[in-house]
């Protein structure tokens, strides 16, 4: 603490200012140092999110490999831990692939970056992984009562408590800038928020029983706008997570319908102001585009009325400009069952379920997040007639071995996976906009998509949509 009372992080608080964008796209390089590890744990997966929350998958699996960015940029490791690393346009870092596929990196003769890349691995380390896109944690599952939940938040802020400790005495020892130092904190405070959501929203009938829950999301709407906008993963995870909740009876991402789109849209407009309010409001229409909802005229009208920020009105004009594609056939979406013999067709698939409601369940084994639904999908599975529903799983693997161990490994019906012999040109995946997984899509009885972007397994609404399906 200094001798003000503040600690490090706390003084960092309105000093960083990382634009959302720039006007420059730039390599970033990454460069393996030992060649000799080829061919054995060389591939390492990747994703990252852009400032609309577009998420976008990519592998480290040569000596060189190049990403086109044109901000800093929070990249996660795909692996147990979800550990991040900032990295700028046109930087040049090396790479050191460790035990268990972890990596270290490293830029020449910059002891502050190094530090810096360090960082998150440390935290993660000594206090446990910050990401997670579900509540799949101990103390964010289902409980009994209210003094449970109260015993959840209290461990939630202490670890939070700890995990600002550990920044700061970080700082204290290894130069850092403020501006890291300032995304560390938002991170932090970030996780925690989304901890404490996620516990609410799991308990959310205990809590509506009490006439508690609409009090407790109140108060995450004043929570959320103390901390500071940051076009970064878990800050914007946490704040769409919450708009979800506050708008739908589900949690997502995205809208899923005209309604969700108003409902989300107006609460945007009566509960946030200034950058968070553009990037909710951009990020609404463009999801809302790429999954072919129509947008009503007056609410474009509106955005542009109220938009100042030159990104997020840019990329909306860009996104309600563009001309959708006329998808082909999709013959042309080759996939291999797990026989590793047979090639199929997405097309093939669909005709041959035809008079079953379909549930595409796109995934990879090194996808943590998919994978813990497995457990949720095989639940849901006992409950119907294999005759009426069918689970079709759709890895993004480039690894086959690694795709058909994590078959073995979570117990999945080989007759059901497929795995794409080309993810990046599936026509199918573009479009219907696949960006991240885990994702669901259902088909009815008829072969027809009917909903593009389903709940998890995990999420209750899944059974109810699949059950409105059969009936028809």
């Amino acid at each position: 603490m200094g001798c003000n009372g503040q600690s490090f992080a706390d003084k960092q608080k309105h000093i960083m200012n990382i634009p959302a964008y720039s006007s420059t796209d730039q390599e970033t390089i990454f460069t393996i140092e030992d060649s000799s590890i080829f061919g054995k744990k060389a591939i390492s997966n990747f994703y990252y999110h852009d400032s609309l929350w577009i998420g976008t998958p990519f592998v480290i699996n040569k000596k060189v490999t190049k990403l086109i960015i044109s901000r800093p940029t929070l990249i996660c490791q795909a692996n147990q831990n979800q550990t991040f690393y900032l990295v700028y346009p046109g930087e040049h870092l090396k790479i050191k692939i460790i035990k268990n596929n972890e990596i270290i990196f490293t830029v020449d003769s910059n002891k502050q970056r190094n530090n810096e890349l360090i960082f998150f691995k440390k935290l993660v380390d000594n206090y446990g992984r910050l990401y997670n896109f579900f509540p799949n944690k101990t103390y964010t599952s289902k409980v009994e009562n209210i003094w449970s939940i109260k015993k959840s938040e209290i461990f939630i802020n202490d670890l939070k408590r700890l995990r600002i400790n550990f920044l700061d005495s970080f700082a204290k020892t290894s130069s850092i800038s403020s501006d890291f130092s300032k995304l560390a904190l938002n991170t932090i405070e970030s996780a925690a928020f989304k901890d404490s959501l996620m516990l609410y929203w799991s308990n959310k009938e205990l809590l509506i029983g009490e006439n508690l829950y609409n009090n407790f999301i109140d108060q995450k709407m004043e929570t959320i706008k103390n901390i500071e906008f940051q076009p970064y993963p878990v800050y914007q995870d946490a704040v769409l997570s919450l708009l979800s909740i506050r708008t739908t009876p589900y949690l997502s991402y995205e809208p899923k319908s005209q309604s969700d789109f108003i409902n989300r849209f107006n609460a945007i407009e009566k509960e946030f102001d200034g950058i968070l309010k553009e990037f909710l409001l951009a990020n609404t229409i463009v999801s809302s585009r790429n999954l072919g909802i129509t947008i009503p005229p007056d609410y474009i009208k509106r955005f542009e009325q109220q938009s100042r920020d030159k990104f997020y009105r840019v990329a909306v004009i860009e996104s309600l400009n563009s001309i959708k594609k006329v998808i082909p056939v999709l013959d042309f979406d080759k996939l291999m069952s797990a026989d590793g013999n047979t090639t199929v067709n997405i097309k093939d698939l669909i005709s041959k379920n035809k008079g079953k409601v379909v549930v595409f369940d796109f995934w990879a084994s090194w996808c943590l997040p998919c994978r813990e639904e497995f457990p949720a999908s095989k639940r849901l599975k006992s409950y119907f007639n294999k005759d009426d529903v069918v689970f079709i799983y759709l890895s993004e693997d480039k690894d086959i071995g690694k795709w058909k161990k994590g078959i073995q490994e979570e117990d999945l019906d080989t007759d059901e996976n497929f795995v794409f012999l080309d993810a990046d040109k599936s026509t199918f995946r573009k479009k219907f906009n696949i960006t991240t997984i885990p994702r669901y899509i259902v088909l009815n009885k008829d072969g027809l998509v009917v909903n593009s972007d389903a709940p998890r397994p995990s999420d209750p609404q899944l059974f109810v949509i699949i059950k409105k399906y059969l009936k028809k």
